[in-house]
């Protein structure tokens, strides 16, 4: 997806070496991505090191707008806190991405209805 886009950010980032690094694989493995697809698991991170939004990198599993994504962020934020603050020592992956995938459902739907 977009793979020119991906490709340049990496490159702003500092390269595919500085940027795989940074995810502790192989440079290989981020060229991967930029040719094919960067794989869901590994999306934020590279948002956050690209300076690129969640939504440009995988608009197939994030087809939300920038906006509506901040708020389904705070709200899984908020609801790991709340977990964390209940003793849960270990937050469960898949218990955080059906929450993202909840509340990005609905807010697909707010703007659908909109």
């Amino acid at each position: 997806m977009k793979t020119k886009l991906i490709d340049s950010a990496i490159r702003r980032a500092g390269g595919y070496r500085k940027v795989a690094d940074q995810f502790g694989i192989s440079k290989q493995a981020v060229a991967m991505w930029a040719r094919r697809r960067v794989p869901a698991e590994r999306v934020r991170m590279l948002a956050r090191i690209t300076g690129l939004h969640p939504s440009d990198i995988r608009p197939d599993i994030l087809p939300i707008s920038r906006l509506d994504w901040d708020t389904v962020e705070a709200q899984v934020t908020t609801w790991v806190e709340e977990q964390e603050r209940g003793g849960a020592f270990f937050i469960d992956p898949e218990a955080v991405f059906a929450k993202v995938k909840e509340f990005t459902e609905a807010q697909i739907q707010q703007q659908r209805s909109n």
